[in-house]
């Protein structure tokens, strides 16, 4: 016969594993923030560069906004200096 208990029921193991319940939640809480300011940060970079593309050489084309809605936040920093030299968008997305 197997013997069984509930350790939240153990007054040395209870303090500790709800501790860690609230520690892991808290770490897991922290990641899915920092995972959200890095979404809306690239969201915001995305909408800046189209607005300045428009601005600058006028409607911006499907394929030109695919690359820029799939490109890493490091891109589009680099495409946000390289806009101001630019002088199309084929130059300005050039690899």
């Amino acid at each position: 016969m197997a013997l069984t208990f509930n350790l939240l029921d153990n007054n040395v193991f209870r303090p500790m594993i709800l501790k860690e319940l609230h520690e892991s939640e808290q770490r897991g809480l922290l990641a899915g923030e920092q995972r959200g300011l890095l979404a809306g940060r690239k969201e915001s970079a995305v909408s800046l560069l189209l607005r300045l593309m428009k601005r600058r050489f006028g409607p911006v084309p499907d394929w030109a906004r695919a690359k820029i809605e799939q490109a890493d936040q490091e891109r589009l920093e680099l495409l946000s200096e390289r806009i101001l030299d630019a002088g199309s968008i084929e130059e300005l997305l050039a690899d």
